[in-house]
């Protein structure tokens, strides 16, 4: 074997381990881009929605740390629309903390008869009645910061 043999092998050598270097290269950064595809935005649910929620849009609420207040009533009830008022103001104040069903339905026999369900439901599947609490914006506050998982600093204060 002469010393250009030698020196043949050697710039094949070099030429083969050159290209393993730079496909190397290529396929790490092919592999580093990551292409995810385009997803549309996340549902959008108001703070105030005037239809029962499906079961989708309660699961995405409440997997954001959101609370959702019921109250759904029968056309004619007084005070369902009053307490409803109530807790349509809370939401608004806490939008990003609580969903509300201020949900009219009809019932073809009777008017004013009162809920069909009327009841916060909290992060961990909590489920409290409302029936028999006072409705006002103070106690409906208070109840919240019971049931709530992601809470605005007004809940802590009420803790001290």
């Amino acid at each position: 074997m002469t010393n250009k043999d030698g020196d043949k092998k050697a710039k094949i050598a070099a030429i083969v381990i050159g290209f393993l270097m730079i496909f190397s290269i290529l396929g790490f950064a092919i592999s580093s881009i990551s292409i995810t595809p385009q997803q549309g935005p996340g549902i959008q649910i108001p703070s105030v929605v005037h239809e029962e929620l499906t079961p989708q849009e309660r699961s995405y609420v409440l997997q954001t740390g959101r609370v959702i207040i019921e109250n759904i009533y029968y056309h004619g009830c007084e005070e369902c629309m009053q307490n409803g008022l109530i807790l349509e103001g809370l939401a608004n104040e806490l939008s990003d903390f609580i969903v509300t069903e201020n949900v009219q339905i009809s019932n073809e026999n009777e008017t004013g008869v009162g809920y069909k369900k009327f009841q916060i439901i909290g992060f961990s599947g909590q489920i409290k009645e409302l029936y028999e609490e006072e409705i006002n914006p103070d106690n409906m506050f208070a109840i919240f910061c019971e049931l709530a998982i992601a809470k605005p600093k007004e809940c802590i204060l009420l803790e001290i």
